[in-house]
């Protein structure tokens, strides 16, 4: 995996977010899943951050930002979990919302 630095805007690990954990995504995942992954085409990526799992995009925001203005637009991660398990089943919804589109 490629070295990616993720931020955290609130500062809430005090080194904004230099202690996140990007990881690989898992490999027991549906070929839904691996679908919606494909689309995604590195525009999603997996981080463990202050015991949360949290996707987010090539931003790599890991909390929620922002107040809509010009100086300071809003920002935020595609999701947080809070167990692995759960990613599966989020890109599988990503994967039915495609097919939707």
């Amino acid at each position: 995996m490629k070295k990616l630095n993720a931020i955290d805007k609130q500062n809430l690990d005090g080194v904004y977010g230099a202690t996140a954990v990007a990881l690989d995504w898992p490999e027991n995942l549906s070929e839904k899943a691996k679908k919606a992954l494909d689309y995604l085409d590195d525009t999603a990526y997996l981080f463990h951050y202050l015991g949360k799992y949290i996707i987010t995009d090539e931003s790599l925001w890991l909390t929620e930002f922002g107040n809509g203005t010009m100086d300071s637009p809003f920002g935020f991660p595609r999701i947080e979990l809070s167990r692995l398990e759960e990613v599966g089943p989020w890109l599988e919804s990503v994967a039915d919302e495609l097919e939707e589109f």
